[in-house]
């Protein structure tokens, strides 16, 4: 009776870490558009610290490119990345959060211009309310 139970308890282990594994989120080869439309941040397929590992389009022409602050917490709700504008009239850097509650948002922190750029929007915060994704 007790290895019965035993096993049964394991089983369900388990299936319950699979189950919270698969529905944790993953950034790998995923792309999130905002609810406005106006924002679409793709990922590929592997997280760096050293070159980037995800893009972002806006609807006006920028462009540019997401490198992870950190990949120790793949799967976590949040991932922290800074991104770097690589067209537009103006170009700008900052930090960008994503966050995984029950709803899924980006924070863009504006920190400053490109050298050699204007960037009118330093010093501001955005955020967007973004889909829940799809793979690519």
């Amino acid at each position: 009776m007790k290895t019965r139970l035993l096993k049964n308890t394991i089983a369900s282990l388990t299936v319950f870490t699979a189950i919270a594994l698969l529905a944790l989120p993953s950034l790998a080869g995923i792309q999130y558009t905002s609810k406005d439309s106006n924002l679409t941040v793709q990922y590929g397929s592997k997280c760096s610290t050293t070159k980037p590992s995800g893009t972002y389009r806006v609807r006006n022409g920028v462009t540019g490119n997401l490198t992870a602050l950190d990949c120790s917490g793949i799967g976590g709700d949040i991932a922290d990345h800074k991104f770097e504008d690589t067209s537009g009239k103006e170009r700008c850097y900052g930090q960008m959060r994503q966050v995984w509650s029950r709803k899924v948002f980006t924070i863009w922190t504006i920190e400053g211009a490109i050298p050699g750029h204007p960037c009118s929007q330093a010093g501001k915060t955005f955020t967007f309310e973004m889909d829940s994704g799809k793979q690519i």
